[in-house]
């Protein structure tokens, strides 16, 4: 029986290896790792079990065995860094504006035991590296589901948030430039105003004009403008279903294009003029200089200035049921420009 016993110990330690390898070789470099590594830690965490609940195996009796959770606890720890490497700009968005506050209002309930530890998902990089099982378990039909049957539940739209980190995160490159400009919006969706989760984009071939001569950073807002054509929007990729959405249900019945140009500006405070859907208005900015960046952040507060009702009950008909019939009327903006 022992023999037997160490025999499939050895087999445990070959399948290891193989697995090892396939992580790090064509074709299956392809195949996410984070999928791999957790459906193998899964398996390793039902094989301790066996060993220490079921057959009552001592540390000193078994040499082998401690070579084998040593092997696999140090090879497959979920490091955040190293399972993805790149591409946190676009994740840490993500995350701020949506996923933290779906975590915090149908996760850390009950995660909140977890004192250490990845599963507490109370922290970018714990959600980061445990994002792999959180959709495995999101999205599992058996006893593993989270959240549990007794709890509230996470809508379609949310577990596509869930989704869209990952993606991002997976992605064999950073789509972010630090030499280019970035504006960024962030709109708010679901009735309860403690309870909203803000939903980000951008648009692509944004047109800025800049004054080139500056001696200050400040300075390059001098008649700064910016021109943007809103079926350029970009939310979860060109193609995206939420990009699509917003492009064909929102800004179809909108306004065709955005321009912008800044009124008046000095060291804290910025007021730029947007015309969009036949309407302007001015809005605030607080300017920043953060990292070698000129970072204005700003509010409209009321999309109702910008007669917004036609293209929101159009939007309404096709992802009413996605945000509970409710997006509010507020929009965060937030523009970043690379200091030279």
């Amino acid at each position: 029986m022992k023999k037997i016993k160490l025999f499939f110990l050895e087999c445990c330690i070959y399948l290891y290896s193989f697995l090892k390898t396939l992580l790090v070789n064509e074709p299956f470099k392809n195949i996410s790792k984070t999928n791999l590594i957790i459906s193998l830690k899964e398996l390793i965490n039902k094989f301790n079990k066996i060993l220490f609940n079921k057959l009552k195996y001592r540390y000193s009796s078994i040499p082998s065995m401690v070579v084998v959770l040593l092997l696999l606890t140090g090879c497959v720890s979920e490091n955040a860094e190293e399972l993805f490497p790149t591409n946190d700009v676009a994740a840490t968005a993500i995350y701020d504006s949506s996923l933290k506050s779906i975590i915090e209002n149908k996760c850390i309930n009950c995660h909140v035991y977890h004192l250490e530890g990845t599963n507490r998902y109370d922290t970018y990089e714990k959600t980061k590296s445990s994002i792999g099982q959180m959709l495995e378990r999101i999205n599992a039909t058996s006893n593993i589901s989270m959240p549990p049957d007794e709890s509230p539940q996470l809508t379609e739209e949310e577990k596509l948030v869930f989704l869209d980190f990952f993606n991002v995160l997976n992605s064999d490159d950073d789509s972010e430039d630090d030499d280019e400009i970035k504006l960024t919006f962030t709109a708010y969706k679901y009735p309860i105003f403690e309870e909203r989760v803000g939903v980000s984009g951008t648009f692509r071939n944004i047109q800025y004009q800049l004054n080139e001569d500056y001696t200050e950073p400040i300075h390059m807002l001098q008649d700064a403008t910016v021109n943007i054509e809103t079926s350029l929007i970009d939310l979860d990729g060109p193609e995206g279903l939420r990009t699509m959405n917003i492009k064909n249900h929102f800004f179809a019945f909108f306004s065709p294009s955005i321009t912008g140009q800044v009124i008046s500006y000095n060291e804290t405070e910025a007021i730029i003029s947007f015309t969009m859907n036949n309407n302007t208005h001015d809005v605030n900015f607080n300017v920043s200089i953060e990292d070698d960046k000129l970072v204005l952040k700003g509010t409209i507060d009321d999309l109702n200035l910008f007669n917004w009702t036609d293209a929101y009950d159009e939007l309404e008909v096709v992802c009413g049921e996605l945000h509970e019939n409710k997006v509010w009327p507020d929009l965060d903006l937030e523009v970043v420009f690379p200091i030279d």
